[in-house]
């Protein structure tokens, strides 16, 4: 009985520095999201507003702009971002490596082209002046709707216009048409612009994605798989009680519930099974979509090159989130 308590003890001593070092380790930091005020991101601030996150280390950091988004990501002062597959494109250019873990929406009618209403058809634009940004997303949709009338790109006038001249540009008659989103695409109906082509028409090519820095995805691993579950979880609240999801939407995003209504039928938020079907596949959906997304970019002087993507997708906690509760 003795030899096997100095046994016991014996092997107890040995452990006690592993028992120490494990006791004294600092609880996980909080896995910081950035993001900015967006119909297509609103559903984790739902999770949040619902109580989803509460009981995990999430922090939703708000910043004003794509832009400083991915400067924090840059920094390291975040750990993962919701960004357009152009935006992921560009910090993959500038070699900060990052996984797309998660598709939280898709337009659906949210970006257009829009023309003035002596204009009938996508034809009539050749020789005529569109205002678009120079987002890649904005491009690939003025081009796919060129495509559809048979005219090539040279053949209209592009004028670059930011996202806040595109209500100036068409009252001032600067422009004959503006490839725009919401919500200055309903601003822009109002005032009499007609949708000439729209992202109904562009399945599953401008959407938006959550991702990660690569350098800290693991030790991320079960803050992300709570981010995960608690984001399906609120799209579930959404889809059934669609009312009272938009009154706790609404304050946040300063805008009446009817405008949210109208820009959730214009974009589609993507659950469970939507992310199975476009991040899990040989070869994924998103990783198609992004390999013509940088071949338009090329095209366009967007960016210098083509970079190899094969591995920008982690699609591991897809299948293990509904065991998170």
């Amino acid at each position: 009985m003795c030899r096997i308590t100095a046994v016991i003890v014996r092997w107890l001593w040995l452990l006690l520095p592993l028992f120490l070092l494990l006791a004294c380790k600092p609880p996980q930091t909080h896995l910081r999201v950035g993001t900015t005020v967006d119909i297509g991101n609103e559903t984790l601030f739902l999770a949040r507003e619902l109580g989803y996150f509460d009981q995990a280390p999430i922090h939703l950091v708000e910043l004003t702009s794509r832009s400083q988004v991915m400067n924090a990501l840059r920094s390291e002062t975040i750990e993962a971002a919701i960004l357009y597959l152009d935006e992921v494109i560009k910090l993959l250019q500038s070699e900060l490596a990052v996984k797309v873990v998660l598709v939280l929406s898709v337009s659906h009618g949210a970006n257009a082209l829009v023309t003035r209403p002596s204009i009938k058809q996508i034809a009539d634009l050749k020789g005529r002046r569109i205002g678009s940004s120079q987002s890649a997303e904005s491009i690939w949709l003025l081009e796919q709707a060129l495509v559809k009338a048979g005219i090539d790109f040279k053949e209209i006038s592009l004028i670059p216009i930011n996202q806040n001249e595109h209500i100036n540009a068409y009252n001032r008659h600067l422009v004959d048409g503006v490839v725009t989103f919401e919500p200055l695409l309903s601003r822009l109906e109002r005032l009499g612009a007609t949708v000439q082509f729209d992202s109904s028409q562009m399945a599953n090519k401008i959407m938006q994605v959550l991702v990660v820095r690569e350098n800290v995805i693991d030790r991320y691993q079960q803050s992300i798989e709570h981010l995960l579950a608690g984001y399906f979880k609120a799209v579930e609240y959404l889809t059934y009680n669609q009312r009272h999801a938009i009154n706790l939407i609404a304050p946040r995003m300063t805008i009446s519930t009817g405008t949210i209504e109208q820009l959730y039928k214009k974009t589609k938020i993507m659950g469970l099974e939507d992310n199975q079907r476009l991040l899990i596949g040989e070869p994924p959906i998103v990783r198609l979509t992004v390999e013509s997304l940088q071949r338009v970019m090329l095209s366009h002087g967007l960016s210098q090159r083509i970079l190899l993507i094969d591995q920008i997708i982690d699609s591991r906690w897809l299948g293990a989130t509904d065991d998170v509760h």
